[in-house]
This record gives C-alpha cells, sequence and structure tokens, in this order.
C-alpha cells in the first residue's frame, strides 16, 4: 500500500528526493489504481475477505491523494462513477467489513472538504442521511452494534462537515443539493440512543457546533454594540478535516448526556432562529 512511502522503517535507506518523486508518481497513478479497484469490486461483489482488501487499498489509495493541497478534480469524476462509495455504505453495517468501509469513507468525506469538492460533499451528505431510516430500525430491534457503527458515521461526516452546516443556516444549498443541515437530524437522533455509550458518539459534535454557533452570537452581538468600530473578533477554522478518531467513550457521564440532549432539542432551534 503507498502509506509505506511515508514509513520511516521501510524508507529509512532512501533519501528524501527519491521518497518525494516516488510520491509524486504514486499519485500521478492513484486514478488509474481507483479505476482498477472498482472493475475488482464489481466482480468481488460477495466476497467478503477481498472486498475488505479493496476498500482498504482504496482508503490508501484515497488518503495519498488527499495528502497533497489541490487533489486532482479528475478524482471526482472517477468516485462518480465509482460503485465502491455505494459498496462501503452498503456494508458499513457488516462486522467483517465496517472497518475497512469505514475507513474508505473517511476518506471520501475528508477529500470532500476540499475547495473544488463540494459536490462530493452534497453526494455523501444525501447518501448517509438516507441511512437514518436503517439507524432508527437498528434501535427499535436493540441491534445495537449496527446502531453503534452507523452512528460512528453519522458523526465522522457531521464533524468534518460543521462549515458547511454552519454556512447552511444562512446560505441554504441550491436543489438538487441536499442540505447539510439534514446532518443535524441525525446527530439528534443519534444522541438520544438508549444506550448512553452509543449516544455519547454525538458528543464531540455537539460540543464542537454549540461554541462555533455561541461564538457568532457573540460577534454579532458585538457588531451591534460597537456600531462598525474596529473591534477584535473570535475566528476559528472552518476548513479543518480529521481522519476519523470517533469511538464510544468508555465512561459517559448520563447527567452530561441528559443535559445536553436538553439543549440540543431545546435551546439549540432557537440558536439557529437568531443567526
Amino acid at each position: 500500500l503507498p502509506e509505506e512511502i511515508v514509513n520511516r522503517y521501510t524508507t529509512a535507506h532512501l533519501d528524501q528526493p527519491v521518497i518525494s518523486r516516488t510520491r509524486e508518481i504514486l499519485i500521478g497513478a492513484a486514478p488509474d489504481v481507483l479505476r482498477l479497484l472498482d472493475q475488482f469490486c464489481i466482480s468481488n461483489a460477495t466476497d467478503v475477505h477481498i472486498r475488505n482488501q479493496i476498500f482498504r487499498a482504496a482508503a490508501s489509495w484515497l488518503n495519498l491523494a488527499c495528502g497533497i493541497d489541490n487533489p486532482s478534480r479528475s478524482l471526482l469524476k472517477i468516485i462518480f462513477e465509482s460503485p465502491l462509495p455505494g459498496a462501503a455504505l452498503d456494508s458499513i453495517t457488516n462486522i467483517e467489513l465496517f472497518d475497512a468501509s469505514f475507513r474508505l469513507l473517511n476518506e471520501l468525506v475528508v477529500l470532500s472538504t476540499y475547495p473544488g469538492f463540494n459536490d462530493l460533499m452534497s453526494l455523501l451528505i444525501g447518501r448517509v442521511s438516507s441511512l437514518l431510516p436503517l439507524y432508527t430500525k437498528a434501535v427499535e430491534e436493540e441491534e445495537e452494534e449496527d446502531a453503534e457503527h452507523l452512528a460512528m458515521l453519522f458523526a465522522d461526516i457531521s464533524e468534518n462537515s460543521t462549515p458547511a452546516i454552519i454556512h447552511s443556516i444562512s446560505t441554504p444549498p441550491p436543489p438538487p443539493h441536499p442540505s447539510p443541515l439534514i446532518l443535524i437530524e441525525c446527530m439528534l437522533v443519534s444522541l438520544s440512543h438508549p444506550n448512553a455509550q452509543i449516544g455519547a458518539i454525538a458528543l464531540p459534535f455537539w460540543r464542537g457546533i454549540s461554541k462555533d454557533l455561541s461564538l457568532i452570537l457573540n460577534d454579532k452581538s458585538n457588531d451591534s454594540n460597537n456600531n462598525n468600530n474596529q473591534k477584535h473578533k473570535h475566528t476559528y477554522d472552518t476548513s479543518s478535516t480529521s481522519r476519523s478518531n470517533v469511538f464510544p467513550p468508555s465512561d459517559v457521564s448520563s447527567d452530561q448526556r441528559v443535559a445536553l440532549m436538553a439543549f440540543c432539542e431545546n435551546v439549540y432551534p432557537r440558536l439557529i432562529a437568531q443567526l
């Protein structure tokens, strides 16, 4: 896999110019490799072991392609025509494929946050949010493992899409693009899971977006009070992305979760209305 070129154990004997040149060659080959993996995915629709390898390989090559400032726009066309995103979404509740499919989807989410990849973000938001009925069914049937996996996926895309969610409050995307605000519903439902550990997967998202929205309101209040006088404004990074570390916490305070649920369900809609 291409991450071997950044592994200090496998490249210790190589000079940095050689490593850099090798990386450039691999990045240039990424589109062809992804097309080849598409064919493997189509021809191995039922073999779990091979699918696992395909998803991991695709995630690795996407990681390489995303590791530059401006990923090639040719990737966007390849991904839209690829069966891999759909196959990974279909496999998210398969225990044998979860790790590999989640890693692939996370790389796609990270790629979607780059400038010029808004259409990919819209695609992922629409596809991931469409899994909400599957999550509801898992909760009703007490399939906690499926619910946990879906909650982790909801949290991953929502945390990476927070700037888009906030922007869409005042500037809704044009049709037919789905509104990122649909992820709010996913995160509200996820937060309210009867199992506190599964519900707590949503906590980092809610803490983050609540802080960001509060800061925006404070800035607006300062604008009003200072009548265009120069002032210091808090700035925060709306372009940061992360490869997911979304896992259920080992120890959850039920009081903390209940308090945050009350905020989200009652205060949060009023907070949005003020923006």
